[in-house]
Parts: structure tokens; sequence; C-alpha cells
């Protein structure tokens, strides 16, 4: 998608990145984009990537290592997450009264 300040998000452009054109310092900061016909060389903080899910379920990964654990080896006590806030902190879990867990005994 190629960035248009002058339109919404969904008006921009749908362009193919046909090469990177590198810099003096050898990094790259343009983009040679064809779009409706016609080539485009356009900065790349105004080209971004298209949003598309995903759907293929299946993803075959050649040379990957595989887990030396095995599935049924791994339980909810094996495998405990923390939780941590935006700012670093640990988030601790609330300890209940268990008020709900007695017998409540009503007054006769």
């Amino acid at each position: 998608m190629i960035e248009e300040p002058s339109k919404k998000r969904l008006y921009w452009p749908l362009g193919k990145v046909i090469s990177l054109l590198p810099g003096r310092d050898g990094k790259v900061r343009t983009l040679k984009l064809k779009f409706n016909n016609s080539e485009l060389i356009r900065p790349i903080q105004r080209v971004y990537p298209l949003e598309v899910p995903f759907l293929n379920n299946e993803i075959k990964m050649d040379g990957v290592p595989t887990s030396s654990v095995k599935e049924d080896e791994l339980t909810s006590d094996a495998v405990i997450r923390q939780k941590i806030t935006r700012s670093g902190r640990l988030v601790k879990v609330p300890e209940r009264l268990g008020l709900f867990n007695e017998v409540l005994h009503a007054f006769e």
C-alpha cells in the first residue's frame, strides 16, 4: 500500500515492489514500485505492507529442528506464564477469600 496523505487509507493504491534503491551509504531508503501500469520511486517510510490474513493452516518447515519435549510431558503445571505490565512489573494473581466454596448456613 502506498501512502497518499490526501486520501484515506481505504483508498491508498496498491503497488508491487520492483527493486530496492540503496543510497550512497548503502542503506535502502527508497523503492521502485509498479502500480496502475506505471512505475514510481517512493521513500520506504511511505510504503506499508498489505495486511492479508493467513489462510493455510499447514506450514511445512524443512530444516527446522523439532522440540525434544513431547506434548504428553507438558502439563499446565509445567508451563507457568508470568504476566508483565507495559511498565515491566509482574502481575500478581489476587488471592480469593473462598467464601463461595464453603457451605453457607442460614440462621433459623
